[in-house]
């Protein structure tokens, strides 16, 4: 009875041994079950637990945003942080400045002309024409292009356009000219342009239109385009 009883204590303490044994392997480490002061564990964390209200403020970095982001501008208040000038386009955008031929103005009294539609058409020789142009601070002109009809074949009387920046005088920065009677409407560029940088704190910009011709609707001038790039948002 004896070794019965010594036999059946030995085999308890085998049994529960093997019950603490498997308790530990089963039980999870205690980092997993008990986080430290100020900080959670990944247990404790399921699926839309993390709230605006459980974020304390100031705390997300930079390093905490991903590169590849692509945070919405709607999203971005900038009020107060930067002005709009302060912005800048990664690559150039191109710009367009345009008058119409009516809009040109005779550069005297004397001129005479008559305006039609878009388009203006001088009635008398050496005719100069002129008007403003406005454009953003920092710009760089690429071309000029105008718009014209020239009927007159005869010597010395072709159209002539040009942009210029004036202060004490005037600087051409872009020359273009018709060459004969051609009869056609056609456009006359100059991609060449000189000093294209705009510096409306030092210089005011014109086109300069002279048509020497006076014979009827030989000579008309249609819509003047100045072509430009800029990088800043507000330009």
């Amino acid at each position: 009875m004896k070794d019965s009883k010594s036999k059946f204590s030995k085999n308890l303490v085998v049994v529960f041994g093997a019950i603490v044994l498997l308790a530990i392997v089963a039980t999870p480490a205690l980092s997993t079950i008990f986080a430290a002061p100020g900080s959670v564990n990944t247990k404790a964390l399921v699926k839309d637990a993390v709230t605006s209200s459980k974020i304390r403020n100031g705390t997300i970095k930079n390093a905490d945003i991903a590169a590849g982001a692509a945070i919405a501008a709607s999203k971005i208040n900038l009020a107060g942080m930067v002005t709009v000038g302060g912005l800048a386009y990664k690559s150039p955008k191109t710009g367009y400045f345009t008058i119409a031929g009516s809009a040109l103005q005779p550069y005297n009294d004397l001129v005479q002309f008559i305006k039609m539609s878009n388009i203006v058409s001088p009635r008398s020789l050496d005719a100069w024409f002129v008007a403003p142009v406005n454009l953003p601070q920092g710009a760089i002109v690429t071309e000029v292009r105008v718009k014209v009809y020239d009927h007159n074949a005869g010597p010395n009387v072709d159209i002539d356009a040009g942009l210029f920046r004036a202060r004490d005088g005037h600087t051409a920065m872009s020359s273009a000219s018709t060459s004969g009677g051609s009869g056609l409407w056609q456009s006359i560029n100059d991609h060449t342009i000189d000093t294209p940088v705009i510096d409306n704190s030092t210089y005011g910009y014109e086109i300069w239109i002279n048509t020497k011709g006076d014979a009827g609707l030989e000579h008309q001038i249609g819509l003047i385009t100045v072509i430009y790039t800029y990088r800043s948002a507000g330009d």
